[in-house]
C-alpha cells in the first residue's frame, strides 16, 4: 500500500478518511518515549539524538511529567553558542503544546500542521507523559489500517480456482482467482493454462486473444514450477482485459537481462529431460501480452506480472 493507491482508488480513501475521525490518538501513539532531565547536558542529548536518530524529545521530572521539549535546533543554538556544558532546562522550550490519549487524531493533525512543532507529547491529566506522536506515526499508522482493510477485501474476492463455477462466469461481472503452484509439480503443469482457457472462451473473448493469454500463462506457470521454491498466480479478469501476477518464494533471477534472452535457461537437468526449460519463456511472454513487467531479487523470490487488452491485438 502506498500514498499514490490510498488517494486515487476512492475504496481506500474513504476507509482512510474514516479511520481519520474514529482513531484516537491513544490508538496509534508511540507508547516507548524517548526522554532526557532537564539536568543532561547539551552534550549527553545530542549523543542520544545520533545514537536513536531522532531530533527532539520531552523533558521529564523524576515524576515523569512533562516541563519541556528540547530539538535539534535547541541543540544547534546552544553548541553554535559554545554551551554543550549546559544543562538542559538552559535550552529547552518550557511552553509545550501537548495532547490528550482520547482526542480525535484530526486534532491532532491539526496541531502539527498549524503550529511550529514536530511532534506532540501525549500526557494524562497529571501531566504525566503516556507517549509521542507526529505525523510520520499517524501516517505509518493510516497505512497499515488501510493496508489491512485491502488484504481483507481482496481476500473476499479473490476465490481458489477451484472454487468457480464456469456455469455461473459473466463477462460483465469481474472475475478473480488464486493458483498455487508447487515445485517441480510436472504433473499438473499447465493446468492454469488449461482452465483459463475455458473461461475466456466461456466469456467469448476472441481465440487469437485467449491464445495470446494462454501462452504467457502456460509459460508463466512452467517458470514458477521449474526454476522456483513453488508460488502462485493471481488472476483479475474484467470486461476490458486479464491481469496475472506470478509470485514465488525464491530464489529470485540474478540477471533479468539474461533471463530475457531466448535460449538462455537454468532450468534443471531433470526439467530439461522431461521438454521444459527451452529458455524461451520470458521472450514469449512478453511477446504475447501487452503490458509487460518483471522484478526480482534474490533470495527472497521473482513476480511478475502482465495485462492483456480483450480489444487489441497485437
Amino acid at each position: 500500500m502506498d500514498l499514490y493507491r490510498l488517494t486515487e482508488d476512492k475504496k481506500y480513501f474513504s476507509h482512510a478518511t474514516e479511520l481519520l475521525y474514529t482513531l484516537t490518538v491513544g490508538e496509534i501513539m508511540e507508547k516507548s518515549v524517548i526522554t532526557v532531565s532537564a539536568d543532561n547536558t547539551i552534550e549527553d542529548v545530542m549523543n542520544l539524538f545520533k545514537e536513536k536518530h531522532i531530533t527532539g524529545c520531552p523533558v521529564v521530572d523524576k515524576n515523569n511529567q512533562l516541563i519541556g521539549i528540547i530539538s535539534m535546533s535547541d541543540i544547534l543554538d546552544a553548541l553554535y553558542n559554545n554551551k554543550a556544558k549546559d544543562p538542559v532546562s538552559a535550552w529547552m522550550t518550557r511552553e509545550t503544546i501537548t495532547i490528550h490519549p482520547e482526542v480525535n487524531i484530526v486534532k491532532a493533525l491539526d496541531l502539527l500542521a498549524t503550529k511550529p512543532i514536530g511532534r506532540l507529547p501525549v500526557i494524562d491529566y497529571n501531566r504525566k507523559i503516556i507517549g509521542i506522536i507526529t505525523n510520520g506515526i499517524i501516517l505509518k499508522n493510516l497505512l497499515l489500517r488501510v493496508e489491512k482493510f485491502s488484504e481483507a477485501t481482496e481476500k473476499e474476492a479473490i476465490k481458489l480456482a477451484s472454487q468457480l463455477n464456469l456455469d455461473e462466469i459473466r463477462i460483465d461481472q469481474p472475475i478473480k482467482f488464486r493458483w498455487d503452484i508447487k515445485p517441480n509439480d510436472f504433473e499438473n503443469a499447465g493446468k492454469l493454462s488449461s482452465e483459463l482457457k475455458k473461461i475466456l472462451l466461456k466469456l467469448n473473448i476472441d481465440r487469437i486473444i485467449a491464445r495470446r493469454i494462454s501462452i504467457a500463462t502456460y509459460e508463466a506457470e512452467i517458470n514458477v514450477l521449474i526454476h522456483s521454491k513453488g508460488g502462485y498466480a493471481l488472476i483479475d479478469i474484467n470486461m476490458e482485459r486479464i491481469h496475472a501476477e506470478f509470485i514465488d518464494y525464491g530464489p529470485g533471477i540474478e540477471d533479468i537481462e539474461k533471463a530475457m534472452q531466448e535460449g538462455y535457461s537454468t532450468a534443471s537437468q531433470l526439467a530439461r529431460d522431461l521438454g521444459f526449460g527451452a529458455g524461451m519463456g520470458l521472450p514469449n511472454i512478453k511477446k504475447s501480452v501487452d503490458i509487460f513487467n518483471i522484478q526480482s531479487s534474490c533470495p527472497e523470490g521473482t513476480k511478475l506480472l502482465f495485462e492483456v487488452y480483450f480489444n487489441k491485438k497485437l
